[in-house]
């Protein structure tokens, strides 16, 4: 207990001691605790109050215990606790320390003084007399010869020796500024010795005669005692040179002194005792009592079965448990541990595969239950790698750990499911396989091979047993891929004639394009989607997409033809020529063509350049012409205007082109007659509707994008045109419908005269010749348009 100067001071301490009280009262419900104490309840009744202050067991013979306190209180057993005799001192008040060398020698000190008893603690009687500080602890190391200390936070330290028994005492007077000098300890009458004051640590080499300080523990504290083993010093201190002051901690050095480490608890700390260099207990007020086991690094608070509120003192244990604590109105001493002995259904050392987990099952009844992960159930599944245990308990300080059981998890095999290419084209198989081989495979399929052939989509599993009986999983993806889609087409004729050639296209969209032309291997590899062909032969060609899946295309079939004349005109001038015909009616001419070629030729049509005032009845179409046979074909000319008309008809053959010119004249009717002037009249019909039909030319030509062709027609009002304008490549294929778009129409004398145009949209054609072909009833013009990129 710290020194007492006043009734100030006794006020303040009792303020501090509510106010520690509240702190060490929440800290007390939240801590768990695991040391267990047992409250001795056969004090005497005289006694059951006192504030015991220092506790000491005899050490040749443990059943000698004896307490001091305040009112001067004694009380000792010598049956190891099983009965208590007490004795009040006259005089000694405050009795802060007790020590017997011998079972009926021993001495007791305080501020009062120093008091001896000869007969084991039955009567005493003073041999040092003492005032309020400068006396506190007290050592002898035989029946004769001892020492008692005190002073030194208002003075003097005052290190009393005695070598008759307290009969006479010699004084050595320390000088260590504020400093209150508390515990002594002797290892012989005249040789080394120990002292603790307020953060100071004293040392003598003659028995006590001479002292000197040889170690600072801390700040300027209050140390109440000393406790020693080997190189280890333990001591408690209160903050403030009395301990005056709220809070405290607890101090130890391991290397003699050299090195401390101070552990604030927030209370004021009196008690202390060392078990051996690294374990040691320490106590003090609001139920303190800790334990360290790792020379002052850790404390673990132990202080369940303490009663809340407490002011502990002093602590003695003979060993780990066999003991005392003492403090204010009570006195504890260590219960039994590890009682329950609870059992866990598996022990040792498990292995499992992982993904699995073992039951664990704690047997008995307990109150409480909590394994070392956590849980609060008897029974646990263990999922995860660790040493489990459990701690049971049936009341707050009956707690006991099992044995401990260690799962441990196979290591997996490092394995991978491999496939020669996890991405297939149509058709394609692929062999999947292991990275290592084991006692057991099974695929998705069932089959226990060590490869398995696939070429379909889709997820395909492996499961393994390795020789750990441990079973595992892999899975891969396969896919598979479309071919790319390629169609051919061409750009001319197929079949060759002199010094021609063939442009074949293929789909645009492909980064290389291998031609074929058996028997060669690959004619040419290329990245451009066109070939031009000169030679006959069998032309395809290959692609890749972005997945390296390859498709050949069909196949396109060129001939070279060497003999090319099929037709033959019976007129062989080239003219053919319709004379003079009056506007408003047709006339009609035969050209006459013989095949003379042993296959039959068939015309879809033929082409007119300008087709507006000659044309060509499309009722004569198709038109057959069978070998070695001769036939006519009608052209009309219907002249709309006065004056001579020309135009072009083109025939090909398969490597001829023959131009036949068409010639004619439009004349006019004469009408006379006399106006109201009476001047005669001559009218000249210049033209005539309705059947008037006339395109312009396509503007502009050669395009790169749009072209426009202007029309003009006159019909009937009650009558339809039904026109129509499209676009046909070289080949006379037609590639698309074009819009009519009409801007003007007028009504005269119940005939209408419309205009408009056509339009040709070219972005998307490749470059060549075109034609434009409009109809209109009966009349078909086909106007030839060039794109060039």
């Amino acid at each position: 207990m710290m020194m007492i100067s006043g009734s100030q001071i006794i006020y303040i301490l009792k303020l501090s001691k509510i106010f520690a009280f509240f702190v060490m009262y929440f800290a007390f419900l939240s801590v768990n605790v695991t040391a267990d104490w047992i409250k001795v309840d056969n004090i005497p009744a005289a006694f059951k109050d006192i504030q015991w202050l220092d506790v000491y067991f005899l050490e040749s013979d443990p059943n000698f215990v004896w307490m001091c306190g305040m009112l001067g209180a004694t009380m000792r057993t010598t049956d190891g606790g099983k009965s208590w005799k007490g004795v009040f001192i006259d005089g000694g008040n405050q009795l802060e320390s007790i020590h017997f060398p011998e079972v009926n020698v021993g001495y007791t000190s305080g501020p009062a003084g120093v008091f001896k008893t000869i007969d084991g603690g039955d009567s005493w009687k003073i041999v040092l007399p003492g005032n309020l500080s400068e006396v506190w602890g007290c050592y002898f190391p035989t029946a004769e010869v001892g020492m008692a200390v005190g002073g030194g936070c208002f003075g003097n330290q005052k290190f009393y020796k005695t070598t008759d028994g307290g009969d006479s005492w010699n004084t050595f007077y320390g000088n260590e500024y504020n400093s209150g000098l508390t515990d002594v300890f002797l290892f012989s009458p005249d040789g080394e010795g120990y002292a603790t004051s307020s953060g100071r640590m004293w040392r003598t080499y003659d028995g006590g005669w001479s002292w000197k300080v040889f170690s600072h523990s801390g700040d300027r504290d209050w140390q109440e005692e000393l406790s020693f083993s080997k190189n280890s010093f333990l001591v408690p201190f209160s903050n403030g040179c009395t301990g005056g002051s709220v809070g405290g901690g607890i101090r130890m050095t391991t290397d003699f002194g050299d090195s401390w480490i101070e552990y604030n608890t927030g209370h004021e700390m009196f008690g202390t005792f060392l078990m051996d260099s690294l374990r040691g207990w320490a106590c003090g007020w609001e139920s303190s009592v800790y334990y360290t086991e790792d020379g002052g690094v850790n404390w673990e608070l132990r202080n369940c079965g303490i009663d809340p509120g407490i002011d502990l003192d002093d602590l003695f244990f003979i060993n780990d448990s066999v003991g005392f604590l003492v403090g204010d109105g009570a006195v504890y001493r260590p219960a039994q541990y590890d009682t329950l002995h609870p059992a866990i259904s598996k022990t040792g050392e498990i292995r499992l595969c992982e993904g699995d987990s073992i039951v664990l099952d704690v047997s008995g009844d307990f109150n409480y239950v909590q394994w070392s992960d956590g849980s609060t159930s008897r029974t646990i599944t263990a999922k995860s790698e660790g040493i489990y245990y459990v701690l049971v308990s049936n009341s707050s300080c009956d707690k006991t750990y099992s044995d401990t059981v260690s799962v441990v998890f196979h290591k997996p095999p490092d394995f991978e499911l491999l496939a020669d290419d996890d991405k297939l084209c149509i058709g394609d198989t692929t062999v999947l396989r292991l990275s290592m081989k084991f006692p057991q495979t099974e695929w998705s399929d069932g089959s226990l091979e060590d490869t398995l052939l696939v070429w379909e989509q889709g997820d395909y599993f492996v499961t393994i047993t390795d020789e750990n009986g441990c079973v595992y999983e892999k899975s891969i993806f396969i896919s598979v891929l479309d071919y790319p889609v390629i169609n051919l087409d061409t750009l001319g004729n197929t079949i060759f004639c002199p010094n021609d050639s063939l442009i074949i296209i293929a789909d645009a969209g492909f980064d290389e394009y291998r031609w074929y032309n058996p028997p060669e291997d690959i004619y040419k590899i290329t990245s451009e989607n066109r070939l031009v062909v000169k030679s006959s032969g069998t032309f395809s060609v290959v692609v890749s997409n972005e997945n390296g899946c390859e498709t050949e295309s069909g196949s396109i079939v060129t001939s070279f033809i060497a003999d090319t004349a099929r037709i033959q005109f019976i007129d062989q001038s080239g003219i053919l020529s319709f004379g003079s015909i009056r506007i408003g009616r047709t006339g009609v001419q035969r050209l006459y063509l013989k095949n003379v070629s042993d296959s039959l030729i068939v015309f879809d049509n033929l082409f007119l350049f300008g087709n507006t005032v000659f044309s060509l009845p499309q009722s004569q179409f198709p038109l057959f012409l069978m070998p070695m046979d001769t036939v006519g074909i009608n052209v009309h000319f219907a002249p709309v205007t006065k004056g001579e008309s020309r135009d072009s008809l083109l025939i090909e053959d398969i490597c001829e082109k023959y131009l036949i010119h068409l010639i004619g004249e439009g004349d006019t009717y004469f009408y006379d007659g006399d106006s109201r002037c009476d001047v005669p009249v001559r009218l000249t019909v210049q033209s005539i509707q309705p059947g008037y039909f006339a395109v312009s030319k396509p503007s502009p030509n050669p395009t790169q994008s749009k072209t426009t062709i202007n029309y003009t027609i006159c019909y009937e009002e009650d009558s339809n045109t039904n026109m129509e304008a499209g676009l046909y490549n070289s080949l006379g294929r037609k590639i698309a419908k074009l819009d009519i778009f009409k801007d003007n129409l007028m009504n005269v004398k119940g005939n209408i005269i419309e205009s408009g145009y056509i339009e040709m949209n070219s972005v998307d054609l490749e470059s060549a010749v075109y034609i434009v072909r409009i109809s209109n009833l009966d009349n078909i013009v086909s106007v030839p348009v060039m794109i060039i990129r």
